[in-house]
């Protein structure tokens, strides 16, 4: 049994280091480019702009949580990558969420009401490193030769 402790030693120290508290650099909830972990971000809606409209998050499931702090009706969209969602449409003090799986990108968010969109209700949400195409095939100008790209 003598031949087992160093190994059964080895093993407990690689348990016990894997599931650390989340005590890493970055601090607890958030990445080395400060964006949101994958999980929910909460905006602002009024007449006519989202607070913030520059969203950042990790890639995976995202929930947006819109809370209407104006009068008229508000809903949030957001379309990129694949993606076209939009939330429930909520009259002033309500609020909303929208739930959406993402990848790494750049997304834009709008609200779809009315002529909202064209007033200003825009932003933009970049998941991850925000590389790719994104809004309808937009190219950054950036190449890469990490591989195919998708």
């Amino acid at each position: 049994m003598h031949r087992a402790a160093p190994y059964l030693a080895l093993l407990v120290v690689a348990i016990l280091t894997g599931c650390g508290g989340g005590d890493g650099e970055g601090g607890a909830g958030t990445s080395e480019a400060g964006a949101a972990p994958s999980g929910s971000l909460s905006v602002a809606a009024s007449e006519f702009a989202f607070a913030p409209a520059e969203l950042t998050a990790e890639a995976g499931e995202v929930t947006i949580e819109l809370a209407n702090d104006g009068a008229a009706p508000h809903a949030i969209a957001i379309a990129g990558n694949g993606v076209d969602e939009t939330s429930e449409t909520v009259d002033g003090g309500a609020t909303t969420s929208l739930t959406v799986e993402l990848e790494d990108g750049t997304y834009e968010i709008w609200c779809p009401v009315g002529d909202h969109r064209d007033r200003g209700m825009v932003g933009t949400l970049t998941v991850g490193a925000g590389g790719g195409a994104s809004n309808g095939g937009t190219d950054t100008g950036e190449s890469s030769d990490d591989g195919p790209r998708y």
